[in-house]
């Protein structure tokens, strides 16, 4: 099984003049960018295309079915292509833009390709940055989990589900150990998320987790300042049984369009997150 693993594309057709928006407007080529990654990719032998959250950066309906034009435009046809909810999407604007429905309610479902089980999960709760899987969902995950499927479960969300890199209390899902917990007792094997703005392979208690870079913008620690940089990208990935290869295709731009203190840039994360 091979796909592609988009993550945080943070698209918007207009973007405000403020916060971090204003800092995405600077970043002039995120649709252009995304759109030529995505002309130069090798299509063959991909079975799906999956974009790990932050589709839409706060934006509304028409946002999201923007964004679907783009990706619709430029993957092929016969290639599946399936979507994640993260922290910076809206989850009515998603519903209507992409299904025309009037819905509020985390986006979970299940697909399967090749013998494998794909489980995608919601970990975005409205007005938090944080992430974390609600009771409702963990319950389906139990049961989803409950019987072994074909060559095994592979879950894709926004937030890793751990973290070991500096920071990693603000980045990985709040209950993200009481995910591993099942994901462990389970045929679950790899995970695929976002939301970091940097590429990693992780691994914990046997589960494989990879995050990919932002199709957007990267984040970067630059001694004691964190920029946000034009650079961007996405992960290859092939699976042949439980065997896994990442490659990391990125775009090669360094330039820092905003750099702010790594302390200062923690309280803002707390205040976004309603947080003392």
């Amino acid at each position: 099984m091979k796909f592609i693993h988009l993550t945080d594309t943070h698209v918007r057709k207009a973007y405000d003049n403020s916060g971090i928006d204003a800092m995405l407007g600077q970043i002039e080529s995120i649709v252009p960018g995304m759109e030529r990654m995505l002309e130069e990719t090798d299509w063959d032998g991909v079975d799906f295309v999956v974009v790990t959250g932050d589709l839409v950066h706060e934006g509304v309906a028409q946002d999201y079915t923007y964004l679907n034009e783009i990706l619709r435009n430029k993957i092929p046809q016969n290639v599946q292509l399936f979507y994640v909810l993260g922290n910076h999407d809206e989850k009515d604007a998603f519903y209507k833009g992409m299904f025309n429905e009037e819905k509020t309610e985390p986006y979970y479902y299940i697909q399967y390709v090749d013998g494998y089980r794909l489980i995608m999960l919601d970990s975005a709760v409205p007005g938090k940055e944080s992430g974390f899987i609600v009771e409702q969902e963990l319950d389906w995950l139990k049961e989803t989990l409950k019987e072994p499927y074909g060559k095994g479960s592979i879950v894709f969300l926004h937030h890793p589900l751990f973290w070991a890199a500096t920071g990693g209390d603000t980045m990985a899902a709040k209950n993200g150990k009481d995910v591993m917990k099942i994901l462990k007792e389970s045929d679950a094997f790899a995970v695929f998320c976002g939301h970091t703005h940097t590429n990693a392979v992780n691994m914990d208690q046997g589960i494989f987790q990879s995050t990919a870079d932002s199709a957007a913008f990267s984040l970067e620690i630059r001694k004691n300042n964190l920029a946000f940089t034009d650079k961007s990208g996405f992960s290859v990935v092939e699976i042949r049984d439980r065997a896994i290869s990442v490659h990391q295709e990125t775009m090669a731009r360094d330039r820092a369009v905003v750099e702010m203190p790594l302390d200062i840039f923690a309280e803002e994360l707390k205040k976004l997150d309603h947080e003392d």
